[in-house]
């Protein structure tokens, strides 16, 4: 009997343990290759981040499988407001509080900040003449209170005789919409100043063949009430076979003329009356000249405008043109027509007097244009009398015309050479050149040369000689004269021009290139070709970013930003020196480059501090840099261990225990076996 229990017990425990390990292999993760998504948040008390229906918090991290998308649903406290929203491996969709990444393929970081959303107080400053109310039509009186980043709109509504002068927020005057709703969006708090002021009256008299309108088109009969200091600007359209007599008005006990602007278009600025008078009229056109000629027709003071319109008759009409140097175009002649009559006048200005219907035409002969090419490498000004520059290196010229220019060097530069590919280039006696008639295209090359007036000082050191200068401009003037020497200039803006690195090429020469709180060293051994440009080496230690962004580097404390503002490869090695505190001699500081895409750092290299705090570092590129000052250099697989990147295990850890386990139990299931069959016997 109580064998047979035991048989029965024993048979019980092998079939749970093989029903345990059906159950667990069933269990083992199958899914596909999955990749985690770290997420920060700043201030996390300003809202939540949400994945899958569950909150997260800062620091923790999503699994996503390859391939898929992860939607966050990312919602700020009240008084809060979403501020920056980074994600590390592209851009992410953003619908209402919902944002989705792209589909994920690699380990990524998201960065959320919520900021606080302020209120601010708008302090009402309005005059007693009007009263200012909210869209609803609710008056508001003293001050208003307004969220960070929202609109507050209102209305301003004046008394009687008075209107709206003008209305300011924080100085800045604004304006109202077609709905007479004025908005603003305050990001501080400010005063909103409202001045009234009273109308003052235009009276107009107009005769009966025309009628004036405003800048709208509305046809003004009889008075126009105006704010006080404001401008009224307006039209005036004539019947047919009429034109303007006169516009005239009263100011005071005088009686003015008033003209209009080029585009007919007359203003008074002050209460007064206007007479407008018309008179039989005949039809003058005024033919449009090309680009390049002018030409001004007046009837007497009022300038008139290209095109068709209507003229008093008799009036005298004054007409005169010109071409533009450059422009292609000499003038011919006017060509007048009246009633089908040709007359041809040769002098570039005529008089009129309008009889008829005329039409105007300024007849001109294109007779083409050459260009000068200037090349100059700087170091002086040139310009130039005759033709047509729009940027001072294309030169415009007529066929025919000569052109003079002014050639002056800068400050320590002098004229090197000429060369004119034209038939003659003469020199003036007050300094200037002047070319033969021009007959085809020509070039003129000005080369400047720097003097020694850029040498601050000479000395000879351990290291050698060391030539200071004033500037860094011009320094290739004097590689050639101090060929393996030290050449020692502050950098200024941080500036190294492309003629400076030209100059360096073949050379044996140390640039020296210092400022109050780092240097730079360029030996010209790693200057090599053909082609260069300006290169910008400043250095700023001011925080681009937060540190809390370098997740890569936060176990270290002692570290420093800095950005080159070169962007790219600089096309050369240079060795920048900064400058720490000295208490940090003997330590290590290793500088890393920071990819702003994703935040992501990678050594570039280390430099022991010297005794008196200073490190240097070989670069050749420009952008977001990290110095981290510590023990011993560190290294990118330092970093990359600290970090923890890598993908996420999917089962193989848990498979290895299962199988390990289905071993374990196949042993135990053996000796168990062996363990009856010993009873049986």
């Amino acid at each position: 009997m109580v064998l047979s229990i035991k048989k029965s017990i024993i048979k019980m425990a092998l079939l749970l343990a093989g029903l345990f390990v059906v159950m667990f292999l069933f269990n083992l993760p199958v899914k596909a290759e999955s990749f985690e998504i770290t997420v920060y948040i700043t201030n996390p008390e300003g809202g939540t981040v949400t994945y899958n229906g569950l909150p997260k918090t800062s620091g923790s991290s999503v699994y996503v499988d390859n391939g898929t998308m992860a939607p966050f649903f990312i919602e700020p406290s009240y008084g809060y407001k979403v501020g920056t929203i980074k994600y590390s491996n592209g851009t992410l969709v953003k619908s209402g509080n919902l944002y989705t990444t792209p589909a994920v393929n690699a380990n990524a970081t998201l960065y959320v900040t919520f900021e606080q959303q302020q209120s601010f107080e708008i302090l009402l400053d309005v005059g007693i003449e009007g009263f200012i109310t909210d869209e609803q039509g609710n008056s508001l009186y003293s001050s208003v209170s307004v969220k960070d980043g929202e609109d507050f709109k209102f209305r301003i509504s004046p008394i009687d005789g008075y209107g709206v002068k003008s209305v300011k927020f924080a100085g800045k005057e604004i304006f109202p919409d077609n709905s007479d709703t004025y908005t603003i969006t305050p990001s501080s708090m400010g005063t909103l100043s409202v001045v009234f002021d009273k109308y003052y009256n235009i009276d107009f008299v107009v005769g009966n063949e025309g009628v004036i309108t405003d800048l709208e088109g509305n046809i003004i009969d009889g008075t126009v009430e105006v704010i006080d200091g404001a401008k009224f600007k307006f039209k005036v359209d004539t019947d047919e076979g009429y034109g303007i007599s006169s516009i005239s008005y009263t100011y005071g006990n005088s009686i003015r003329k008033l003209t209009s602007d080029s585009n007919g278009i007359y203003t008074v600025s002050s209460e007064c009356t206007v007479y407008v008078n018309f008179g039989p009229a005949f039809n003058l056109d005024i033919k449009k000249v090309p680009s390049g000629c002018k030409l001004t027709a007046k009837n007497g003071s009022d300038t008139l405008l290209f095109g068709k319109q209507t003229v008093v008759r008799n009036s005298t009409i004054e007409i005169s043109t010109s071409t533009d140097a450059g422009s292609g175009y000499i003038f011919k002649h006017f060509k007048v027509t009246t009633d089908n009559e040709e007359n041809l006048y040769d002098d570039n200005r005529i008089t009129l007097s309008l009889v008829a219907d005329t039409s105007v035409e300024a007849v001109y002969e294109n007779i083409g244009t050459y260009t000068i090419t200037v090349i100059c490498d700087g170091g002086g000004k040139i310009t130039q009398s005759g033709g047509y520059s729009p940027n001072a290196v294309n030169v415009r010229v007529n066929k025919g015309d000569s052109v003079t220019f002014s050639i002056i060097p800068d400050v320590n530069f002098t004229l090197e050479s000429l060369s004119y590919s034209g038939a003659s280039f003469t020199k003036n006696d007050d300094g200037t050149y002047t070319t033969e008639p021009l007959s085809d295209n020509q070039t003129l090359e000005v080369k400047f040369k720097g003097t020694t007036q850029n040498i601050s000082g000479i000395e000879v050191t351990d290291r050698g000689t060391v030539v200071s200068l004033y500037s860094i401009e011009g320094a290739e003037e004097i590689f050639e004269s101090n060929n393996g020497n030290i050449i020692r200039a502050p950098i200024g803006n941080g500036i190294i021009p492309a003629d400076v690195q030209y100059g360096l090429v073949g050379r044996s020469i140390w640039l020296d290139l210092y400022s109050d709180d780092y240097s730079w060293n360029i030996n010209s051994a790693n200057i090599n070709g053909s082609q260069f440009t300006d290169k910008n080496l400043s250095v700023s230690r001011k925080n681009e970013y937060a540190m809390t962004m370098l997740t890569q580097l936060l176990s270290y404390e002692d570290k420093y930003q800095l950005r080159i503002s070169e962007e790219g490869n600089f096309g050369f090695d240079a060795t920048l020196l900064l400058k720490f505190n000295e208490n940090r001699r003997g330590m290590t500081a290793t500088i890393f480059k920071v990819d702003m895409s994703n935040y992501a750092v990678s050594a570039k290299c280390s430099s022991v501090v010297e005794h008196d705090g200073t490190a240097s570092f070989v670069l050749s590129e420009g952008g977001n840099y990290v110095v981290v000052i510590s023990d011993k250099a560190i290294t990118d697989s330092d970093i990359h261990a600290m970090s923890g990147n890598g993908k996420v295990d999917t089962g193989s850890k848990q498979l290895v225990f299962a199988i390990v386990l289905v071993v374990i139990l196949i042993g135990v299931g053996a000796i168990v076996a062996y363990a009856l069959t010993k009873l049986n016997k």
